[in-house]
């Protein structure tokens, strides 16, 4: 599963369950990865990407561990965290 498809599935579930999504937790690295896609026009949907948001949700960097490939944090609740 792409990068891209945790984010979906995590944005996704938090909305069914009422949520509202505050940050992704992100390495840089991987972030900046997805804008080389962007930049190479190979995203699925490029116009849920900005700079620092990704579907409208501000991208905070952090140290993930390795198992992990990234999260979410919502209001009012724990963050969500996709691993491999």
């Amino acid at each position: 599963m792409d990068i891209l498809e945790h984010m979906d599935a995590l944005f996704e579930s938090a909305v069914e369950q009422g949520q509202k999504p505050e940050n992704w937790l992100i390495r840089e690295q991987d972030w900046l990865a997805i804008g080389e896609r962007y930049n190479a026009n190979t995203l699925p949907d490029p116009s849920l990407v900005t700079p620092r948001t990704y579907r409208g949700v501000p991208v905070q960097f952090t140290n993930l561990r390795e198992a992990e490939i990234v999260g979410i944090d919502v209001a009012l609740a724990d963050p969500v965290i996709a691993t491999k």
